[in-house]
């Protein structure tokens, strides 16, 4: 059985993806650097991330929301923390309300894409970040660029 310890988070995944040097700041030197989103990160997780609001269940009508979960995998051997968890009546899943709402909102931007240096919408980025990602992953090209638009 595997301790907490060696659980790689899967915050750790998204960073090192993200960008390295921030992970190598954040994980190796344990140093946090800050800007305005990270400020306003901690702001909107000031309820998520309080210890007295972890794990208590609300009932909103027929709907159970459980705020600041913790899941893991040993299978997979990653573990994280789901901000908010709703239950209908059985059937458990994660909410992300802000990713969809910053996606939505920016998937008709028109951006230039970094390797390929034509003009395509972030909606069409992100599928064809997937798919050189995919295709790294099965060997089939060299490397893998990220994009980021901040």
């Amino acid at each position: 059985m595997m301790t907490a310890s060696e659980l790689i988070p899967v915050r750790a995944l998204n960073q090192v993806s993200y960008c390295p040097r921030l992970y190598y700041l954040e994980y190796v030197e344990s140093v946090m650097p800050t800007n305005e989103y990270v400020e306003d990160s901690l702001f909107q997780h000031r309820r998520v991330n309080d210890p007295a609001l972890a794990n208590r269940t609300r009932k909103d009508g027929d709907i159970l929301h459980t705020r600041s979960v913790s899941i893991s995998s040993e299978r997979l051997g990653i573990s994280g923390k789901l901000d908010l968890m709703e239950d209908w009546g059985g059937v458990a899943s994660p909410v992300e309300y802000k990713f969809f709402e910053a996606y939505e909102g920016r998937k008709s931007t028109v951006v230039t894409h970094p390797t390929y240096g034509y003009k395509m919408s972030y909606g069409r980025i992100l599928e064809v970040q997937a798919r050189m990602l995919a295709a790294y992953v099965r060997g089939d090209v060299p490397s893998y660029t990220g994009f980021t638009v901040r």
